[in-house]
């Protein structure tokens, strides 16, 4: 934690926007310590697992906060918000790059912990079909399935990052879920 002073920890995401609009350093300072992980983990999925790039789009991503913060719109969440700026980031990165197949062949690490053997191979079969039947969904199915239990956004914040309601956002993930069940049912056969 920074030694920064106490009223500025206590502060929320959005109120410490709001702080720096007014230019107050220390505000960018908190949101960073906030968010620096959590944002260096999504650009390592998004990015190929590439730590040293995703160190490389945080910083450009809390540049672009510091350099022009009248981006944000007062009244509006913060972390939906930094998720879009994070997400275009990437999005551009693909086009330039033209690695959007490299993405969909690398889109999921591995989970720790799991050991050796059936177990191991199963979720690996597991993990490799899933990718496969992802990549076989249109784009906007595809990241509110990724953004609700990769990145582990709320509904309401999905939903504000899209600019669409929450029940659009449901209705997005239950048939994406409803689809992938049928399609991978094999690994859970009590799916009728």
């Amino acid at each position: 934690m920074s030694r920064l002073p106490e009223r500025y920890q206590q502060l929320s995401d959005e109120e410490l926007m709001l702080r720096l609009l007014e230019k107050e350093r220390e505000a960018f300072s908190v949101l960073y310590d906030r968010y620096a992980g959590e944002m260096v983990n999504f650009f390592f999925r998004r990015l190929g697992q590439d730590l040293a790039k995703a160190q490389d789009f945080l910083h450009d991503l809390f540049l672009k906060l510091l350099n022009d913060p009248g981006k944000y719109t007062p009244g509006r969440t913060f972390r939906p918000w930094l998720y879009s700026i994070a997400l275009n980031m990437c999005k551009n990165e693909y086009r330039s790059l033209q690695v959007r197949e490299d993405y969909r062949l690398s889109g999921f690490p591995e989970i720790p912990g799991v050991s050796g053997g059936t177990e191991k191979m199963d979720l690996r079969l597991f993990e490799k079909e899933l990718k496969a039947k992802l990549n076989l969904l249109d784009e906007i199915h595809r990241e509110v399935f990724l953004l609700r239990f990769q990145e582990e956004l709320t509904i309401t914040e999905i939903a504000e990052l899209m600019g669409c309601p929450e029940g659009t956002v449901k209705s997005r993930l239950f048939y994406t879920l409803k689809a992938l069940s049928l399609q991978l049912k094999v690994f859970n056969p009590l799916i009728n």
